[in-house]
């Protein structure tokens, strides 16, 4: 007697398990990308508050896509 869940999520596992693996690496490219451009979209004065002064090296949207910068060439190169 089959659950619930595979009833359910069966047909959503085999349509997941037919996508080639390279469509699992544009997934996670679009999952680190999308939030770094939701970082650029703020404004300055925004990230920048509280900051004793504008300087470069304290905007956080600088330091965000560095950080994400590894996980794609990661995900897009190396695996």
């Amino acid at each position: 007697m089959r659950t619930i869940l595979e009833l359910v999520l069966g047909p959503i596992n085999a349509a997941m398990g037919a996508l080639p693996l390279w469509s699992a690496r544009v997934a996670v490219a679009l999952l680190l990308i999308l939030p770094a451009i939701a970082v650029w979209r703020l404004r300055p004065d925004w990230v920048l508050r509280g900051a004793p002064d504008h300087a470069k090296w304290r905007d956080l949207r600088i330091w965000a896509a560095l950080f994400i910068v590894p996980y794609l060439v990661i995900y897009l190169l190396l695996a």
